[in-house]
C-alpha cells in the first residue's frame, strides 16, 4: 500500500513516516514523534473518552478482552474519488479505538483497531472486507501495534483484514456534527511474524477474530 495512505489511514503525516516495509502482507512504520504532538500526548497521557466502542475478540483462539482507553475520532476529506469528473474529495472519518501499554499485546506502547468510512457508506449496505477496494467503494479496517524505538519513534506494525464485514450509519445531529454508528462481525487480522524486520515484535505470527461488536459515537468538525 502507498505509504502517503497508511500515513492517513494512522492519521500522521506522511513526512513523519521515516521508514516503511511490507513484509508479509503486514506494513512496518517508523514515525517520527517529533513531527506528531498530539500522537504523543495520546499515548502519554492515555485519556479516555465517553463513547461507545464494544467487541468481542480472540486472539489466536482465546478470549482476550479489547476495552479502549481512547477513541479517536477525526474527519477527514484527504480522499478523492479519481472514478468521477474532477475527482472530487470525499468527507469521511477515521474512528480508531486504542489500547494502551501494559494492556496492550505483546508488550506494546498502543493496540490500534481502527476504520476508516465515508459518508456515501452510510446506509443499510453490509461491507465485505475480503472484497477490493478500488475507488474506496468500501470502508478501511486496520489492526496495529505500536512500539517506542530509540525515544522519539513510534514503529508500527499493522495490517488489514483478510475477512469480515461492516455496516455503517453517518446521521447528521447538527452543523458540523454527526453520530456515528458502525456494527462488524467475523472480523479477522493475519499478523506474520515480523521478529526479524524489527526485534521488539514477537517471534511468532498471531490472529485477531472480531466474532462481533459495534460503535456509537459523536463527531464534530
Amino acid at each position: 500500500m502507498d505509504v502517503k495512505i497508511l500515513a492517513q489511514l494512522h492519521g500522521v503525516k506522511a513526512q513523519s513516516v521515516v521508514d516503511h516495509q511490507e513484509v508479509d502482507g503486514a506494513d512496518i512504520l517508523r514515525i517520527d514523534l517529533k513531527n506528531e504532538p498530539e500522537l504523543r500526548r495520546a499515548i502519554e497521557t492515555r485519556a479516555r473518552d465517553q463513547d461507545i466502542f464494544d467487541t468481542d475478540r480472540t486472539v489466536d483462539g482465546t478470549a482476550v478482552r479489547f476495552t479502549p482507553d481512547h477513541l479517536l475520532k477525526a474527519r477527514q476529506l484527504n480522499f478523492v474519488d479519481p472514478g468521477l469528473p474532477g475527482e472530487p474529495r470525499i468527507p469521511g472519518w477515521r474512528l480508531v479505538a486504542e489500547v494502551y501499554g501494559p494492556r496492550a499485546l505483546h508488550g506494546a506502547v498502543v493496540e490500534r483497531l481502527g476504520f476508516y468510512t465515508f459518508d456515501r457508506h452510510s446506509g443499510s449496505t453490509t461491507y465485505d472486507f475480503s472484497q477490493p477496494n478500488e475507488h474506496l467503494t468500501r470502508p478501511w479496517a486496520r489492526y496495529s501495534l505500536g512500539y517506542l524505538d530509540e525515544g522519539d519513534k513510534l514503529v508500527m506494525l499493522g495490517v488489514n483484514p483478510s475477512k469480515g464485514n461492516i455496516e455503517v450509519n453517518h446521521i447528521d445531529t447538527g452543523e458540523n456534527a454527526q453520530e456515528l454508528s458502525g456494527t462488524f462481525a467475523r472480523v479477522q487480522f493475519d499478523m506474520p511474524n515480523l521478529h526479524e524486520h524489527f526485534p521488539q515484535a514477537p517471534d511468532r505470527g498471531f490472529l485477531v477474530y472480531l466474532p462481533s461488536g459495534f460503535y456509537r459515537l459523536n463527531g464534530t468538525w
